[in-house]
């Protein structure tokens, strides 16, 4: 479905910002030819945001979908 790749990124989060993409397709405010839009949005935010992530405070799976999730929602709230 998609033609993004992102090689060095933690596969968890390619994984994981593909179904969160997926998922915001679905909604009203975007279409199939959103996916790989919304899919680099996502992983903008994720790269942006990576260096603060430290892992004696948290796991790298939860900052991963704390990250997307809050992209995936402001994107929302633009939408709207």
């Amino acid at each position: 479905m998609s033609n993004n790749r992102y090689g060095g990124v933690d596969s968890y989060a390619a994984f994981f910002i593909a179904y969160k993409a997926k998922m915001l397709i679905r909604s009203p405010f975007f279409t199939c030819e959103d996916f790989e839009d919304l899919q680099q949005e996502l992983m903008l935010a994720y790269l942006h945001a990576w260096p603060n992530f430290d892992e004696s405070k948290g796991n790298s799976k939860s900052f991963i979908k704390a990250v997307v999730n809050n992209c995936a929602g402001m994107i929302i709230r633009e939408a709207e």
